[in-house]
């Protein structure tokens, strides 16, 4: 046992160091060949981990770019993937994390402070904070009627936990306005979900502007005389819509993502997205959580291609729920 331990510092040595070589080295791991090579290696050992999110595993150029921002930010490159998520393909930092940066930062004397006020319709939270240059006391705001003009309060949450959201929403305020060096330009997740909420995707029918999958088909069929006949795109119009004739959204407002839906891109007739062979349930209520959160209460229901919608000879990769776990 205790050789085993030791091997296995031993292999883990290297690998610290390799990190902390490309996420805290002055090198830039993006102009450099050889910090970028490591980068590459660093990168696709953070992806075959469990310990990252779900969304990061199996991505090697997403803990590549990861490990770019944790040197930018002189932040651990662990703790930007565990904080970094994907809100209908946009990215956000989660606002506890933003606050504990900005804690952290120096640009406040002391932590940011909450003050609440009123209740029920009325409540409100203000985020508060003390310049550690000048001494001066700054402070941002959100309540429920700002977020009900605003339409946040179709996400959920703030019917679940009002107070958390407010407070995040004022954080997020108070911390772009006066450290907005802790977020490196993004917003937080918070703010992404509220944004979503209030964006429900309409479905789009094929117009002049846009071409559907089925007339691209139609096409590109093989010509009168070939093995295969041509297909009709009148047959197909209603049922197989690609990703640029719905806006990248299904009629649900959920983002494709190759994840739980069909390689081919495919909808239903009644516009969602036809889901892939394998996936599970609570998998695609997981992955549904990251890139749709709003679309949680109104779940499309489940359509799996008939053919699994593979060419002849290939195969999606295992997917959560597959007989085979997926590759790390």
């Amino acid at each position: 046992m205790a050789n085993e331990i030791e091997q296995q510092d031993q292999t883990q040595e290297p690998m610290a160091a390799a990190v902390e070589q490309v996420a805290g080295g002055s090198v830039d791991m993006m102009m450099d060949p050889e910090a970028f090579a490591q980068g590459q290696r660093v990168a696709k050992m953070l992806a075959s981990s469990r310990l990252v999110p779900q969304h990061m595993q199996g991505q090697t150029a997403d803990c590549f770019l990861a490990l770019h921002m944790a040197r930018r930010l002189g932040e651990d490159p662990l703790m930007v993937c565990q904080n970094i998520v994907i809100i209908q393909g946009t990215a956000g930092w989660k606002a506890q994390w933003l606050i504990s940066r900005a804690n952290r930062l120096g640009v406040f004397r002391g932590r940011i402070r909450f003050d609440e006020h009123g209740q029920g319709d009325s409540l409100g939270v203000t985020a508060r904070a003390e310049l550690a240059e000048t001494g001066e006391e700054v402070s941002a705001s959100a309540d429920m009627a700002m977020a009900k003009a605003e339409g946040w309060t179709k996400n959920p949450k703030y019917q679940s936990m009002p107070k958390q959201m407010l407070s995040y929403r004022a954080a997020s305020f108070l911390i772009r306005l006066y450290c907005p060096e802790a977020t490196l330009g993004y917003q937080s997740a918070e703010e992404l979900e509220d944004v979503a909420a209030t964006q429900p995707a309409q479905r789009q029918r094929p117009t002049e502007a846009t071409t559907s999958a089925a007339e691209t088909v139609a096409s590109l069929a093989p010509a009168q005389g070939d093995a295969q006949p041509a297909q009709q795109a009148s047959d197909d119009e209603a049922e197989h819509m690609d990703r640029e004739a719905t806006g990248g959204c299904d009629v649900a407002g959920v983002p494709y993502d190759s994840r739980i839906h069909s390689a081919r891109c495919t909808v239903t007739t009644d516009g969602y997205w036809r889901r892939k062979r394998g996936v599970t349930p609570e998998y695609y209520r997981q992955v549904l959580a990251e890139i749709a959160p709003q679309a949680l209460e109104n779940e499309p229901p489940e359509a799996v291609n008939s053919a699994d919608e593979q060419p002849s000879g290939e195969a999606d990769a295992p997917t959560q729920g597959s007989a085979e776990d997926p590759p790390f």
